[in-house]
């Protein structure tokens, strides 16, 4: 349904140039255009009429749809749990995030609003600059907002909200061509959570060593040379802030209340490698509420 809309917003000149060439990688639509007309790996136009014979929704009331969302200016979409929690949803997450781009609704009045995760941290917490060559900062520093890793091509408001450091698409793309030697998965698991399974696999193949620090032996920690067991949130002090939250500048402590065998939380082995990677300046004490406090 959604390939349609953009269909029609693409072909009857309905899309947003200005914001779609002043800050994507797809000036003029020259990749898109092409790949909702035909040029894709299905050799199908991606119509209305096409999305009809697979949604069941008519293929007017697509065309429809299409035509309002795009002709109005204040509109978003909020598409939560009742979409991102079902199998098979990475392609359709997507083609509504280039809906909303194609449409320009980002970031304007009424539309959809990206806002910074706040509060400001303190910039001296952060390691960048033993990381980017020349790195220079920009105050005030966010978390999920690190600025020398977004790809070029991609400037604000189209900034990648969750991702801490590397944007996914390129690490793998990295390891793909032999750049990471060793890679260290904490909080995911990428040969669940990235589409085409067979395509992380053969990139994780091609890193020298792979450790993976998860409460639970997933499947990326089936393909590791070292599994650490970590300590679930029960288990764990640090501080907590819900990721739709952003906007209240709200920062909780979560205080460990059990410990349950020897699993570590994530943070003492964080604490722990960046010593034994001589970074003691950086992490001087096993004590995480010095950090908290630094934070």
């Amino acid at each position: 349904m959604v390939l349609g809309m953009l269909f029609v917003i693409v072909e009857e000149g309905l899309w947003d140039q200005e914001f779609v060439d002043r800050f994507t990688n797809d000036p003029s639509l020259e990749a898109l255009g092409p790949h909702l007309r035909g040029k894709n790996r299905l050799g199908l136009a991606f119509t209305p009429e096409w999305a009809e014979s697979i949604c069941g929704i008519d293929a007017e009331v697509i065309r429809s749809l299409a035509v309002e969302y795009a002709t109005t200016p204040r509109a978003c979409i909020i598409p939560g749990h009742g979409l991102e929690g079902r199998l098979n949803v990475t392609q359709a997450s997507r083609a509504l995030a280039l809906l909303r781009v194609v449409a320009g609704h980002i970031d304007g009045e009424g539309c959809d609003v990206m806002t910074l995760p706040g509060p400001a941290r303190n910039p001296e917490f952060f390691l960048e600059d033993k990381v980017v060559k020349d790195y220079k900062r920009t105050d005030p520093v966010f978390m999920f907002a690190v600025p020398p890793y977004n790809p070029p091509a991609c400037t604000y408001p189209l900034e990648f909200m969750m991702q801490g450091l590397l944007p996914t698409p390129d690490a793998v793309r990295d390891m793909q061509e032999g750049k990471i030697q060793v890679a260290f998965v904490q909080g995911g698991n990428p040969m669940v959570m990235l589409p085409q399974p067979k395509v992380t696999q053969e990139a994780l193949a091609k890193v020298g060593f792979i450790a993976v620090a998860d409460p639970y032996l997933t499947e990326t920690g089936m393909l590791a040379d070292l599994i650490l067991p970590a300590a679930t949130y029960l288990e764990r002090t640090e501080p907590e802030w819900f990721k739709w939250d952003y906007w209240t500048s709200s920062v909780r402590l979560r205080q460990q209340a059990v410990t349950v065998g020897e699993a570590w939380p994530d943070s003492r082995i964080i604490i722990k490698l960046g010593q034994q990677l001589g970074f003691k300046d950086a992490f001087p004490t096993d004590d995480v509420t010095w950090y908290i406090d630094h934070l």
